[in-house]
């Protein structure tokens, strides 16, 4: 194996191991086209060190209908005032479920008053004060929750707030492309969109890898070269191809490609702005 695409965790294991090639992933042609107000350079926490090469990016992003959510909750307060006025339309998926984690990191990050705390390992004595804000929060939005938060729907096939069924008015992906994908191929309403907090979200970024022992190097190299490309990067980013976001910057781009790189929906007017704060975990 020549070439990986492997997560977070599995990058830490590997990276800890000395069993990945390190230094190269900067000296890629198309490195200069990268984004790097994303986190391209750390992962799962762990500096990459140019041990990977950034293939696509996601972002923590809600989904609602235009016809029955207009103006979406852009804060963790909004929405728990959005939850209140139309209870049981809201609900998130059970952690350890990845997004449902997500969301509850998000909620953390934008109401701790100890921001600093959470570049730190966890630590016994301080945990109980740094997270406090977080329990309150969820104590006070629970009750408005579908079937008052006693049972979190798990993620499955038709757990959309789009559904024909009406019962959800939002939903979460870690995909800004998701609603346009997704209502594109007719498994959403044509009047879904996306949107986040206007402080932001959480963002992540995916990755390819080199093991230490790869036989192909520098063939595993020009593919990675390939994979940041431009005209790689616009088609994959095609929600009718797969509708993976571009993790280069448009800004960089030479002038005929930089439109269609464009940004992501949940950037736009809904959602403000949106920042990556983490690697793929």
């Amino acid at each position: 194996m020549d070439l990986l695409w492997i997560n977070g965790e599995n990058f830490r294991t590997l990276k800890q191991a000395n069993l990945l090639l390190t230094g190269w992933a900067e000296s890629l042609p198309n490195w200069r086209y990268v984004d790097l107000q994303k986190p391209v350079r750390e992962d799962f926490s762990v500096a990459t060190e140019g041990a990977e090469s950034p293939w696509g990016s996601a972002q923590l992003t809600f989904i609602a209908r235009r016809g029955q959510t207009p103006q979406p909750p852009t804060s963790p307060q909004a929405l728990l005032a959005f939850a209140r006025a139309h209870p049981g339309s809201v609900t998130y998926p059970r952690p350890p479920d990845f997004t449902g984690t997500a969301l509850l990191e998000q909620l953390l990050i934008a109401l701790t008053d100890q921001p600093a705390a959470l570049r730190q390992p966890p630590q016994p004595t301080t945990f109980a004060a740094v997270t406090a804000p977080l329990w309150r929060y969820l104590d006070a939005l629970h009750p408005a929750l579908w079937r008052a938060g006693r049972i979190s729907r798990r993620r499955r096939r038709g757990w959309t707030p789009c559904s024909t069924e009406g019962t959800l008015r939002l939903s979460l992906t870690f995909n800004p492309l998701h609603a346009r994908q997704k209502a594109a191929s007719g498994e959403l309403p044509t009047d879904s969109y996306s949107f986040g907090f206007t402080a932001g979200t959480l963002g992540n970024v995916h990755f390819v890898t080199i093991p230490a022992n790869a036989r192909a190097v520098a063939g595993a190299k020009v593919v990675a070269n390939f994979l940041l490309s431009p005209e790689a990067q616009l088609r994959k980013a095609d929600a009718a191809v797969w509708g993976d976001p571009s993790v280069l910057d448009p800004q960089r781009l030479p002038d005929g490609q930089r439109r269609g790189a464009g940004g992501s929906p949940a950037a736009g007017s809904a959602a403000g702005a949106c920042r990556a704060s983490r690697g793929m975990g």
